[in-house]
């Protein structure tokens, strides 16, 4: 009866845990946030671009990080980059003294078309 008991404990176990992996920590979508996403050209404002990995439940998935590739495609001029990490998904742009607009496009193997993200500098 003991035997019955374990074996029917044992995979409920394995079901919730499989469940909670399925939908809390599976990486369904990516998003990019620019933050500020306005900026000074006063040669000392930055922006932190962050991607962040999307569940199915529509949050920020727990404990992962996605690894993207950054392509500066408009505004290569007006920002120099001076921090970049593709494995966090994680870019620090400095600003020049030039107003304008820049664009910044994320690409990772989770996302289906590209994330563009568009910084304006007053």
């Amino acid at each position: 009866m003991k035997i019955e008991y374990l074996i029917i404990f044992s995979l409920l176990i394995f079901i919730i845990v499989y469940v909670i992996h399925l939908y809390v920590y599976s990486i369904y979508e990516v998003t990019a946030v620019a933050k500020p996403g306005t900026l000074h050209s006063d040669n000392n404002s930055k922006t932190i671009i962050r991607v962040i990995p999307i569940n199915s439940l529509g949050k920020k998935a727990p404990f992962r990080s996605v690894p993207v590739c950054f392509n500066l495609i408009e505004g290569k001029n007006l920002v120099s980059i001076e921090y970049k990490n593709n494995k966090k998904g994680i870019t620090v742009l400095k600003v020049k003294d030039k107003p304008g607009i820049v664009k910044i496009e994320i690409t990772s193997k989770y996302s289906l078309f590209p994330n563009i993200v568009e910084i304006i500098i007053n």
